[in-house]
């Protein structure tokens, strides 16, 4: 293996060899020099559903579409592989109405995904999936399957709590979330949660509690105000209390992450706007934290963006709707860090000739959606207190999505090393820094697959995922094409692979 200038080696991934270095490389166990690397599996038409999800040290599960000889039915196949990709189990199951995988949670010994059936509002059917995944359940139990009544419309995440499980969605226009039994389905609770999108923020399951945050909108001396507040719910539904935002002359909470750093102690972080930079600044203006200790709010810290080491970034046209997709928390032992992703829709301007009255067209511009143009990342980090530890600013300007998730992920190691990267298409970015210092700069690797005579199409949908420690899963759909664009040399996949970071 070829060693790289800044240290790090080519390694070949699932079939694809790096062009450039990467600081992931695929794990190669010595205890088991047979077991494979990657996995891959042919999409094709009455094939092309594939749903991973990473089970700790346990493994990984993968629910995969298979041909179903009934029309109006899906077959799955639901495999459990162990840490080195090596299939454990294999079971068959079906589901009618057209399923899906739309949703997934996991505790501490149980998996749950949701299916759906991809309809609107009346005709939306739901099917929740349990099963554990403690060694003897992946060798022997078969999962449980329930329907999930319809009671809400459009639901966008799960939860559970105890032998709750928590749905949030949307009930006649307004936001919710209902709380009822794994097993039998029955409702104990539905909570109005008002018409902005609430911050699901923290389930303790030891405690058996769950905090969510609220934004909520009111009048006050004749200017429209907000302000926010955090819910604290018991396993049924039922508020225990209700916390204030410590609240602030034109400072406004735009979003907030929670995790819990000692007992009866939580550290949230999240990002705010200041109505008097609206000029200046017309996103967020900085990212904020707040200490929630034994039952009660600390004072936040604010840090303006501006004041951090990301002022040196100036845009130019600040009429472009700049806004932000802000991450979960990323942590190891002593620091936590938030990643917020600034981008704006685009649009393209098209012109279309009309046919008028006269017998003359007239040539009109249409604007066309065509994405979410990302601009740059802001990384910021902080001690169990919430004090800033490091900031730093990562350029995406070729970034273009149709959906707003976000990209660019953190890992900070046991050396307190930040490696911040992105996966896109297939190119992978990526830096490593500590504190203010930069260790590694800003690498951009192109991937080209290892097969002779196919190139990697940027449009590859692939995603890196945290597995436990320093082990990720890297998972998606990747396009192959020969080098002279025939058609009929074209390839589709899903792909499984462990990577390691070192």
């Amino acid at each position: 293996m070829e060693v790289c200038k800044n240290r790090w080696k080519i390694v070949v991934v699932w079939g694809m060899l790096l062009a450039v270095c990467l600081r992931l490389p695929v794990f190669l166990s010595a205890q088991s020099p047979q077991a494979p690397v990657k996995l891959e599996f042919p999409v094709t038409k009455t094939e092309k559903f594939h749903y991973s999800l990473p089970l700790g040290e346990r493994g990984v599960l993968l629910v995969k579409q298979i041909k179903s000889p009934i029309k109006d039915s899906t077959l799955w196949d639901l495999t459990f592989y162990d840490t080195n990709l090596v299939k454990i189990r294999t079971l068959n199951f079906s589901l009618a109405h057209q399923m899906v995988p739309k949703l997934s949670h996991i505790t501490a010994d149980r998996f749950y995904i949701l299916f759906g059936n991809n309809q609107k509002r009346s005709n939306q059917k739901w099917v929740l999936m349990q099963g554990g995944y403690d060694q003897e359940s992946i060798q022997d139990a078969y999962p449980i399957f329930r329907e999930v009544t319809p009671l809400l419309q459009d639901i966008y995440q799960i939860s559970v709590l105890g032998n709750q499980l928590i749905l949030f969605g949307t009930d006649q226009k307004e936001y919710a979330c209902r709380f009822e039994s794994i097993h039998t389905g029955e409702v104990s609770q539905t909570v109005e949660l008002g018409e902005e999108q609430p911050e699901f923020l923290y389930t303790d399951e030891t405690a058996a509690e769950l905090y969510l945050c609220s934004p909520l909108y009111f009048k006050k001396q004749k200017t429209n105000r907000w302000q926010y507040q955090m819910q604290l719910f018991d396993a049924y539904g039922n508020i225990k209390k209700t916390e204030p935002f410590p609240q602030f002359e034109e400072y406004r909470y735009q979003s907030a992450r929670m995790i819990k750093t000692a007992p009866q102690t939580y550290l949230i972080i999240g990002t705010y706007y200041q109505e008097v930079n609206q000029k200046e600044s017309p996103y967020h203006t900085g990212v904020y934290t707040l200490v929630y200790k034994d039952g009660s709010m600390g004072y936040p810290n604010f840090y303006n963006y501006r004041s951090l080491q990301v002022d040196s970034v100036k845009l130019k046209n600040v009429n472009l709707n700049l806004q932000l997709v802000v991450s979960d928390l990323f942590h190891n032992e002593e620091q936590y860090g938030l990643v917020t992703e600034l981008f704006y829709p685009e649009y393209q301007t098209h012109y279309q000739n009309t046919y008028m009255p006269g017998g003359y067209y007239m040539t009109t511009p249409v604007q066309m959606f065509v994405g979410f143009r990302f601009l740059n990342a802001y990384v910021t980090t902080f001690d169990a207190e919430g004090h800033l530890l490091w900031d730093h600013l990562l350029p995406m300007t070729s970034m273009l999505t149709q959906t707003l998730e976000s990209k660019v992920k953190l890992y900070i190691d046991e050396d307190n090393n930040g490696y911040i990267y992105y996966l896109y298409g297939n190119k992978f970015t990526s830096t490593l820094v500590y504190n203010q210092y930069i260790l590694e700069p800003l690498l951009t690797e192109t991937w080209t697959p290892f097969r002779k005579g196919f190139v990697l199409d940027a449009n590859s949908k692939m995603e890196i995922q945290p597995w436990y420690g320093n082990t990720f899963l890297l998972s998606g759909t990747q396009f192959l094409r020969d080098k002279m664009n025939r058609r009929r040399s074209e390839r589709t996949f899903f792909v499984l692979s462990r990577m390691v970071y070192e």
